[in-house]
């Protein structure tokens, strides 16, 4: 699937609100970000059942009921950030998924 940020207009306004939320992670957590542009990922479930859930740019996430924005990866850390509006994009923290939780990791085209 070809790289895109939900809500932006066209591919240039795209790749700016995917900058401008990268520096915005790292201003915010100080981590060393990935360059690879995730489109989904399959996370384990809280569920006792051990259901996955998948978390997928443009459609809503699990944890907090918004739209992915973005998902970004860190490298030191081995972990997923899921940005979503109140989440990585305007304010607070991403949500953090380490590595091991994640089952399948998706890119872009």
């Amino acid at each position: 699937m070809k790289f895109f940020i939900p809500f932006a207009e066209n591919d240039a306004e795209a790749e700016a609100i995917y900058a401008d939320i990268r520096r915005f992670v790292v201003q915010m957590t100080h981590r060393n970000l990935s360059d690879q542009r995730f489109n989904k990922i399959v996370v384990d479930g809280d569920s006792p059942d051990g259901e996955l859930k998948e978390i997928r740019v443009g459609m809503k996430c699990f944890v907090n009921d918004e739209v992915v924005i973005a998902i970004l990866s860190d490298k030191n850390r081995r972990s997923f950030l899921i940005c979503t509006p109140s989440r990585g994009i305007e304010r607070d923290r991403p949500i953090a998924f380490k590595e091991r939780a994640v089952q399948q990791a998706e890119l872009f085209d």
